[in-house]
């Protein structure tokens, strides 16, 4: 079942996801682009000792295409199976570029950010450049979530 939680800061999920963790030792988080995916992520591995997995870093700028088609998507699973206590995957296109179940059972978040209204143009633009608006369309990431994180940042 679904559970959505509203945050001020974005570590302050870390308990209902402790919670509701049970027995998995993969965590992904989902959502556009800068909601605080990494925040929670490094707030979690503090918390659980696991490994990171930052898609972004795992990224050849210089290759063609979108942004999943850039992902080193071997050296990705290559870090999420090398520590055995438990990895978190951080990034956009996650259930794309690494389908589900791929490393067992895992605990889905989804990360979701109100800005400013004056940030609407630059987050859309970004969502665009991307492609995270085409993924989120094809993917509805939202929905298979176990937990959705809510920040409303309007400052």
């Amino acid at each position: 079942m679904q559970h959505v939680i509203k945050v001020d800061e974005e570590e302050e999920c870390v308990p209902a996801v402790l919670e509701r963790l049970g027995r998995a030792k993969f965590i992904r988080l989902d959502g556009h682009s800068c909601v605080g995916k990494s925040r929670i992520a490094r707030a979690l591995v503090a918390a659980l000792g696991w490994h990171h997995v930052e898609l972004d870093k795992l990224v050849n700028r210089e290759a063609p295409g979108r942004y999943p088609d850039k992902v080193k998507l071997d050296e990705v699973n290559q870090r999420i199976i090398e520590n055995r206590r438990g990895a978190i995957l951080d990034g956009i296109w996650s259930n794309h570029i690494v389908p589900p179940d791929t490393h067992g059972n895992e605990f889905k978040i989804y990360m979701r950010a109100c800005f400013a209204p004056e940030h609407d143009d630059d987050v859309r633009d970004r969502n665009r450049e991307l492609g995270t608006d085409v993924y989120h369309r094809a993917y509805h990431p939202e929905r298979w979530a176990d937990l959705v994180v809510m920040k409303i940042a309007l400052k």
